[in-house]
């Protein structure tokens, strides 16, 4: 097989583990192209992305899943050298009442979020946390984090973003202790 698969107009709720999992750890860089299709209630993260996977999400909600909306992830663990080149590519579509954060690249994935909204998650709106990692954000929107800020750049993750609306978060400003770079030159 060609490892590229499509999902459309699909549903998953009440998994035991992820709404949809792609993972690259035993193949040769697998894609999946997902539009218009909801992961919801589900026990881990709405859409995850792992070691060396690529997906492609547009007008897709992941809410009030137990981890992450939407999660792309590269390595085991900050001690974990190998690398893997995982990319989400999130537009149209919505974050919400997650039970982490709602956009997350994690220990070196890469995500581009755009004209996207999370809302109401505990965590972080839209967040990169670890070394290696990259979200790029553009003309979204994050609003209603419970417990955390709206945007956040975290041990070594970067962020860049332009065009936010960034609103209603329980920790005001875009970062605690990582990178934000406001400039839409990053979208060229």
């Amino acid at each position: 097989t060609d490892g590229i698969r499509y999902m459309t107009n699909s549903s998953a709720h009440n998994m035991g583990f992820h709404g949809v999992r792609v993972d690259g750890n035993n193949s040769t860089n697998p894609v999946l192209y997902i539009w218009d299709s909801t992961f919801a209630d589900n026990k881990i993260n709405g859409v995850f992305a792992f070691k060396g996977a690529t997906v492609w999400a547009d007008n897709v909600r992941a809410i009030n899943n137990v981890g992450k909306g939407f999660s792309a992830r590269s390595n085991k663990s900050l001690d974990d050298t190998s690398t893997h080149e995982t990319t989400m590519y999130v537009s149209n579509s919505i974050a919400s009442d997650n039970d982490v954060h709602g956009f997350y690249a994690q220990y070196g994935g890469t995500m581009y979020v755009s004209d996207s909204s999370a809302s109401g998650n505990v965590g972080t709106g839209i967040r990169s946390h670890g070394l290696g990692s990259t979200l790029y954000a553009r003309d979204s929107t994050s609003s209603g984090s419970r417990e955390w800020n709206g945007l956040n750049a975290s041990f070594g993750g970067h962020m860049f973003a332009t065009g936010m609306n960034v609103y209603d978060n329980a920790r005001t400003g875009a970062s605690v202790e990582g990178f934000v770079h406001e400039d839409s030159s990053y979208f060229t």
